[in-house]
């Protein structure tokens, strides 16, 4: 078995897992968490203590990236191994300590992703209008609705 590398900076599953980092494998909990069908969910960790890479295995996860799983709890499952859309909204990009600055930032983030993603939302609504066309017309493309 090849040696794996202690990495401290990575918080991106997929390059962690292609770079043959070590990974303390947390795909159990995951597994949990995608198999319950009702609720919400709030993760809450002290800083530097995971939250990113977390999101990163729950993306890699949605986007239907089985083989990066090889070898972890959670590869064997009966499971969907399907691509849904994803959203990823880095809140550090939009701090501000003012309502109206904090719409503005949001929203441009949110036309972006639409770009990105080739959907046209209305342009001169606030934030949580746009973000709320963008899941649904994303769902849609999906087939998810």
């Amino acid at each position: 078995m090849a040696r794996k590398t202690l990495n401290t900076t990575t918080a991106t599953f997929k390059r962690i897992i292609d770079n043959n980092f070590m990974y303390v494998d947390k795909t159990e909990e995951i597994y949990k968490l995608v198999n319950k069908k009702i609720g919400q969910f709030f993760l809450s960790r002290p800083r530097r203590f995971g939250k990113s890479l977390t999101l990163s295995t729950l993306e890699s996860f949605f986007k239907g990236e089985k083989e990066l799983f090889k070898g972890l709890y959670i590869y064997d499952k009966k499971l969907e191994w399907k691509k849904y859309p994803i959203i990823r909204l880095s809140m550090s990009l939009v701090s501000s300590t003012k309502a109206d600055e904090f719409n503005i930032k949001l929203s441009r983030i949110i036309d972006k992703i639409a770009k990105r993603n080739k959907i046209e939302i209305i342009k001169d609504a606030d934030a949580a209008s746009k973000f709320q066309d963008l899941i649904e017309e994303m769902s849609y493309q999906n087939g998810s609705v």
